[in-house]
């Protein structure tokens, strides 16, 4: 997918785990009081959908970070909707916590769910995470709209599952060769 180069933009360099928050405020900005953005983030960001194990995707290139902003939208009424993402170097996970398991995703794409990762962690845990990555200054990235329509335009010309309309097998490499790989022998 030959996009603009959407991970410079999110402040970290791939390969990265990916954590998708609901809204900027969420994660807060460096102005905030450090205490109330870390509490903000464990409670809105981490809590607000489910407890323990926490998802994240890993990302090497901005074509997976297209494909699982695909998958992650192809699950709204509005695939444009507004996607708010914070990146996690793998290190910093395990540090905290050494419960990272690959795990497939429950999206409409193949090729975002088996870059899907479960992270098994205390909320106290995920409030030390949090205040790591805040106090190196990593912040919420927001994909702007041009972008996405980009992302669901070259979805849809592959014909990933999770775009819009999506009604033929994914003609990404990767998934036609796991779809073969699951096929029954003739």
């Amino acid at each position: 997918m030959p996009l603009s180069p959407i991970t410079k933009m999110l402040g970290l360099a791939p390969p990265f785990l990916l954590r998708v928050f609901t809204s900027e405020s969420d994660w807060g900005v460096p102005s905030d009081e450090l205490e109330s953005r870390v509490r903000n983030a464990v409670e809105n960001g981490f809590l607000k959908r489910h407890t323990s194990p926490f998802s994240f995707f890993h990302v090497e290139s901005d074509t997976d970070l297209a494909r699982i902003v695909m998958a992650f939208n192809g699950n709204r009424l509005d695939p444009l909707s507004k996607i708010v993402l914070v990146p996690f170097q793998r290190p910093e996970l395990i540090k905290h916590s050494p419960q990272l398991d690959s795990t497939l995703g429950l999206t409409k794409c193949g090729y975002a769910n088996r870059r899907h990762w479960d992270w098994s962690a205390s909320d106290n845990v995920v409030g030390q995470l949090c205040r790591e990555v805040m106090m190196a200054g990593r912040g919420a990235f927001r994909i702007a709209k041009k972008d996405l329509r980009e992302i669901v335009t070259l979805a849809q010309a592959e014909s990933c599952a999770a775009a819009p309309g999506a009604v033929e097998s994914c003609k990404v490499e990767e998934c036609v060769r796991e779809a073969a790989k699951n096929s029954p022998s003739e």
